[in-house]
């Protein structure tokens, strides 16, 4: 790689970054130039081909050339990109992308935070013109689009800036707005901290007639949860009193008041569609490179589903550029033995001394507890985490300090050099771009699945060798506990035999007992979910675990982990299921009200209620995430044990009670059916159906005749419902059954009434089942005769056979022959010149003939003249006269009929 600024350090124009760095600032002092520490830096990214800062400063980088003696294209610094390019600061190799004219890789889409469905309204802000047909904009509406870590919002930001038609700014505090809120108009606005009343102050003081999208990595501020939904504004709203519009704006039940919330989704395949666009991006640029998206994709399958180190597209973009410089071959495997510390080699291109202090730096902030995981410090707090090197002072540093006019000088010079020592620590890193400064100036170790897997080894020998008490409370921090549950899942069983000995030996109200044993029944929990072998001697978990729970609450939530959304309840409530299906009840009192979370355990499952902690049906999501296949996996386990289905099971239990049910362990509830057919929710509905035609498909055919008369019971539950009706015929549940039912199941199925109404729609039903209707030889009553009428218009050129049998019938042949004439005229041609040997075969022509569409008269006007005593004389000229006005070539034939009818 070409490297300019090493280039000309090694012809001895400067010592180090630093020195060039100081030279810069004290030559150049018309210039407004970051620390010196953080210029050093920048003077490094350039040659790591990371020119953006100095592209975007062109006084910058000729005060530079002027300095080193070199023009501006020689340092790679002439061909400044667009204004709106946008640099993949975690893959610096990949081309920059103008924003304003290339295509991005779309990744993410809004949602309505309230309803979980695409945010259309928000197309206004985010597209660069308005569809025709579009929704004109908000009516001053006050958005919010919520992006949470990891799902794009610098990109999105930038690819915003670059395109929007709208007014945009970014402010770190929403009040720091307040001036330009109070003038109308439309504004799209970033926000960096959240809000405290100060904020929400300034959003209730903003203009009335102000348009404003508020983009931001954290929710909308809300208030009283339980305050009453309304359409109309409260008269403090409608008079302009703050307080009135603070509380509507904090209200999600004010439909016109209240801010309109939105969350930024990434699609379930975003990193598929991510390493397809960075693979083609990368073959347009250049020939030298060993990425492919394929190998990505398969160094990334051996994260264990769930492992969140690959957090976002951030994170991905490292790993591509991990596998442009190196063989995903050559990498290890992430469930490989000391991954982290293997990967970090790799990246460091084996430098032992980086490497070392990469580490010290993951295990030094990973002790201090006082601070977040994942917030990014300053340059000191980092160089406090790391050992100072060793840095010889020349003699006119030393002398600097000596010749300090008093004390205090030479105290404060001394300091200073004190401090250079020490940042110096961290250095390296910095010029590595291991430490990365972010927008506000502070730094971040990166990239971050590689701290992550690095801190997963230190965790994993720590477990192994130290004390409970030197890792348990790292499992009351919602970060550190990731890392926490990724060491204990990565450990082997065998390992974890030691761990549970020496958590046992604790006193039972030790808090570091209380945070290691609940993370060891977690981890447990998952290995029983996804049915591996785990030896009885961790049974006795269960009896050191819920004990304690219970004196928290009506329901056993645990004391480290949350279980404050449906993600996180979710993955408690399949752990505890697993828990109760696998081992044999504690010796403890079981309240009543933890029956569903303990299902296995429970005496009788057939009586009580479910409790209110359980969603409607499944997740609103395309494809079901990890967390609910593995309860599902559970549920179908937990089934096995029942003897009798329960009374009031949670509705996700359906598609598989429903199963059972038919392969007929019990007595089918139409509840289960409907449960999956009246969601309105496509997503939801969509799971559960899967769910379902998954073991229809186990079962086989001989499903189809059992579900059907249910089928036909939810149609007529709800025969006033139009939504109702909609969901029946767009189900995939009755079209699989239709496709698997016969003629003969049907009838022997389906009453009457049933029959009648499944013929309703023949357009709906597979040809085969309309075909042994019609064939049916049984009287039909006349009010039945349209459903069959229908059932003919449907029916197409492969199904000559059978209208061509329906001609002689005295109800239905005429609808066949106007179909025959439509789908193959040619059959009826070649039907009509072939005459009549048997009474039938004149009964089809005779139905034929007086069916014939204006255009093809000649035909049958033929036939007509060639067989007479097909129609009687005064059918002849019925037949005949209303032709001639458009007859031509026709007009002698249709006479000589008439002349004929008039002979006779």
């Amino acid at each position: 790689m070409f490297k300019p600024i090493s280039t000309a350090r090694s012809s001895g124009k400067f010592r180090s970054f630093d020195e060039l760095a100081k030279r810069l600032v004290s030559e150049f002092t018309d210039l407004d130039w970051p620390a010196p520490r953080a210029l050093a830096v920048k003077l490094g990214d350039i040659d790591r081909g990371d020119k953006v800062w100095w592209t975007r400063r062109p006084s910058h980088a000729s005060a530079l050339a002027t300095l080193l003696e070199a023009p501006l294209v020689d340092l790679g610094l002439h061909d400044a990109p667009a204004g709106d390019a946008f640099q993949f600061t975690t893959f610096p190799e990949l081309a920059p992308i103008t924003l304003a004219r290339e295509t991005s890789c779309e990744i993410g889409f809004p949602v309505s935070a309230a309803a979980g469905k695409e945010g259309d309204r928000l197309a206004f802000w985010l597209d660069v013109a308005p569809p025709r047909h579009a929704w004109r904009g908000p009516d001053n509406e006050i958005s919010w689009l919520e992006f949470l870590p990891g799902t794009g919002l610098s990109f999105f930001w930038a690819a915003l800036r670059a395109r929007t038609r709208h007014e945009h700014m970014v402010e770190r505090r929403l009040r720091d707005a307040g001036e330009r809120l109070r003038q109308a108009g439309n504004l799209i606005l970033l926000v960096e901290q959240p809000c405290d009343n100060a904020d929400l102050i300034a959003l209730a003081e903003a203009h009335r007639d102000l348009n404003l999208l508020i983009v931001a990595p954290f929710s909308a501020p809300e208030g009283d949860t339980d305050a009453p939904s309304t359409w109309l504004p409260s008269w403090e709203v409608l008079t302009g009193q703050i307080d009135g519009r603070m509380a509507a704006l904090r209200n999600p039940q004010d439909f016109f008041n209240s801010i309109a919330r939105y969350e930024w989704r990434i699609h379930d395949d975003w990193q598929a569609r991510l390493l397809d666009w960075v693979e083609k991006r990368i073959s347009r640029t250049t020939d030298d490179t060993l990425f492919t998206a394929k190998g990505v994709a398969n160094w990334l399958s051996s994260f264990p589903e769930g492992w969140q180190f690959v957090r976002g597209p951030a994170d991905l973009l490292a790993v591509c550029r991990l596998c442009h410089l190196s063989r995903e071959t050559e990498l290890p495997r992430v469930s490989d033995l000391n991954a982290g510390q293997r990967l970090l080699e790799q990246v460091t291109r084996a430098d032992k001394a980086l490497s070392r202090r990469f580490k010290e730096l993951v295990d030094a902030r990973l002790a201090a507890r006082q601070l977040s995981w994942n917030d990014p410090l300053t340059a000191a707090q980092w160089a406090a985490f790391a050992p100072a090197a060793s840095v010889a002072l020349d003699e006119t540093t030393l002398l600097s300090i000596a010749n300090g006019a008093n004390q205090a000088e030479r105290r404060k010079r001394a300091m200073a050099v004190a401090e250079y020592i020490q940042e110096t620590g961290i250095a390296p890193l910095i010029e590595a771009r291991f430490l990365v400064e972010t927008r506000d100036g502070m730094l971040v170790l990166a990239p971050q699945f590689l701290v992550d897997l690095v801190a997963r080894d230190l965790l994993m020998q720590i477990i192994r060798e130290q004390p409970v008490d030197h890792w348990a409370m790292y499992c009351h921090d919602k970060d550190r506990r990731v890392l926490i549950d990724a060491a204990l899942g990565s450990m082997s069983i065998g390992e974890l035999l030691p761990v549970l000995d020496r958590i046992k030996e604790m006193p039972a109200d030790a808090l570091a007992r209380i945070g290691a044993g609940e993370a060891l029944f977690w981890e447990i929990g998952k290995r029983l979910s996804d049915m591996r072998t785990v030896p009885e001697a961790f049974a006795c978990l269960a009896g050191m675990v819920l004990p304690r729970l219970a004196e928290t609450d009506l329901t056993p939530a645990p004391w480290t982990r949350p279980a404050d959304n449906e993600d996180e309840s979710l993955e408690w409530n399949t752990i505890c299921w697993a828990w109760s299906i696998w081992c044999d009840r504690p010796p403890m009192h079981l309240p009543e009200s933890w029956t569903w979370h303990f299902p296995g355990w429970a005496p009788d499952l057939a009586v009580g209620m479910t409790p209110w902690f359980w969603p409607t049906l499944l997740p609103d999501r395309p494809a079901l995430s990890y967390k609910w296949k593995r309860m599902m996996a559970v549920a179908g386990q937990l089934v096995q044990k029942f003897t009798r289905p329960p009374e009031y099971p949670p509705e996700f239990l359906a598609p598989i009670l429903l199963a059972e049910g038919i392969r007929g362990r019990w007595p089918v509830d139409f509840k289960w059916l409907e449960a999956i057919m009246s969601e309105t929710d496509r997503e939801r509905r969509n799971a559960a159906e899967n769910l379902l035609l998954r073991e229809l498909n186990r079962i086989g055919s001989t499903a189809a005749p059992k579900l059907l008369p249910f089928l036909m019971e939810f149609l007529f539950s709800g025969r006033t419902d139009g939504m109702r009706q909609v969901l029946f015929y767009r189900s995939r549940i009755r079209t699989w059954v239709l496709e698997h039912v016969s003629y003969e199941d049907v009838s022997a199925c389906l009453d009457e009434v049933q029959l009648e109404a499944l013929w309703q729609v023949p357009h709906s039903l597979p040809p085969r089942l309309l075909l042994g209707m019609l064939a049916d030889s049984s009287p039909v009553e006349e009010s039945r005769l349209p459903a069959r009428i229908g059932a003919i218009r449907v029916l197409g050129a492969e199904h000559v056979d059978a209208l061509t049998r329906l001609l002689g019938s005295e109800s239905l042949g005429m609808a066949a022959a106007e179909r025959l004439w439509k789908v193959s005229p040619e059959t009826v041609e070649r039907t009509l010149t072939g005459g009549a040997s048997t009474q039938d075969a004149a009964a089809s022509l005779r139905v034929l003939i007086l069916s014939a569409p204006l255009e093809r008269t000649g035909v049958a006007a033929d036939a007509v003249l060639d067989f007479p005593s097909l129609l009687a004389p005064g059918e002849r000229a019925d037949w005949a006269k209303p032709r001639l006005p458009n007859a031509q070539a026709h007009t002698e034939t249709l006479w000589a009929i008439l002349d004929h009818s008039k002979a006779h």
